[in-house]
């Protein structure tokens, strides 16, 4: 019989079903109260956001529109970016987002994505990120405890954060010193053919921390050429980043950065990542015509779900699928 038939009365399914639909009410629920506006964005795209550049484990997800060449939306960053000038105490969504590899134990080829984008810097949205988290569990408490313990026998891992006032942060540095067997230098040519050397932490090394931690941790201060370029330098040589992610459960489950508010900042990000300015020039005529400082993180909400219900691969959350290179239905 055919998956999507076949799991509509699988008890597992139907109670991700909840959780998806619980999510997508208190995201909205959140946000609201923090001010915040939701716009209607569309789901393609001429300058993808997070697939790109050095540092990357992702590819964009071509496609054509009328023999104009585009993209599934990756993020939708940009465009908050774009409507925080529209409204001032910022913009968020919940949507698609698309990636060009296969899925795996950790990744989808399509998941969804709970993204905030808000005028202020990357304290600012960390704050705003915590209670996101925190309100997100207080909720599925409250509807869900009593179905939660029919699929997970402890919900320690839930009590731990619930009891945090806000989470613990390492710096990259840092956990370099705690773990530095799990941290790697890796050397990449950019499109040009240059060398460009960055640290990156390995999968095992984001458990460690997590453990280390009691749970979750904000890992900071990223190397800039691992982070998208599009974050903000964290000192006058450009090593660092004001980018973070925050660790729990599988892994990296939030993204987050300040952006660079200006034109002139943004320009020399683009030159030292060895990018084509050209690609990005909205964004530096944005910028230039619109100086702001924003920040924002995304969400990925089927590793959030993996982590709630002590769940060890993200396919196994999914309900409808869109694998790459496979004909979906429904």
């Amino acid at each position: 019989m055919d998956k999507y038939i076949k799991i509509i009365d699988d008890p597992w399914f139907k109670f991700i079903a909840k959780i998806q639909a619980t999510i997508n009410q208190a995201t909205d629920e959140f946000f609201y109260k923090q001010g915040l506006t939701k716009p209607l964005l569309p789901e393609t795209t001429s300058a993808v956001s997070s697939p790109m550049g050095l540092g990357s484990d992702s590819t964009p997800v071509k496609i054509n529109i009328f023999d104009v060449p585009s993209y599934l939306s990756d993020s939708a960053q940009f465009l908050l970016e774009y409507y925080c000038r529209f409204f001032p105490k910022g913009t968020f969504s919940l949507l698609p987002s698309y990636r060009g590899e296969m899925p795996d134990q950790s990744h989808l080829s399509m998941f969804f994505h709970a993204e905030a984008e808000i005028i202020g810097d990357m304290n600012d949205a960390i704050k705003l990120a915590e209670g996101y988290v925190l309100y997100l569990i207080k909720i599925i408490l409250d509807k869900h405890k009593n179905e939660l313990k029919e699929f997970i026998d402890d919900t320690s891992h839930i009590d731990n954060i619930l009891k945090l006032s806000k989470f613990p942060r390492i710096s990259l540095d840092e956990a370099e010193k705690l773990i530095p067997q799990e941290i790697a230098t890796i050397t990449e040519k950019s499109k040009s053919g240059k060398d460009f050397s960055f640290r990156r932490i390995s999968r095992k090394g984001e458990r460690l921390l997590i453990e280390k931690f009691g749970g979750i941790v904000w890992l900071t201060n990223l190397d800039h050429l691992a982070a998208p370029f599009y974050q903000a330098f964290d000192d006058d040589n450009k090593n660092s980043s004001k980018a973070c992610d925050l660790l729990f459960g599988m892994g990296e489950t939030i993204g987050m950065g300040e952006r660079h508010a200006t034109a002139e900042k943004l320009r020399e990000a683009i030159k030292f990542h060895d990018l084509d300015e050209e690609k990005y020039e909205w964004c530096i005529k944005m910028r230039e015509e619109y100086p702001l400082k924003t920040s924002g993180f995304g969400l990925g909400v089927e590793r959030f779900i993996c982590w709630l219900l002590k769940c060890d691969d993200i396919r196994k959350v999914e309900i409808i699928s869109r694998t790459n290179k496979i004909k979906n239905i429904p």
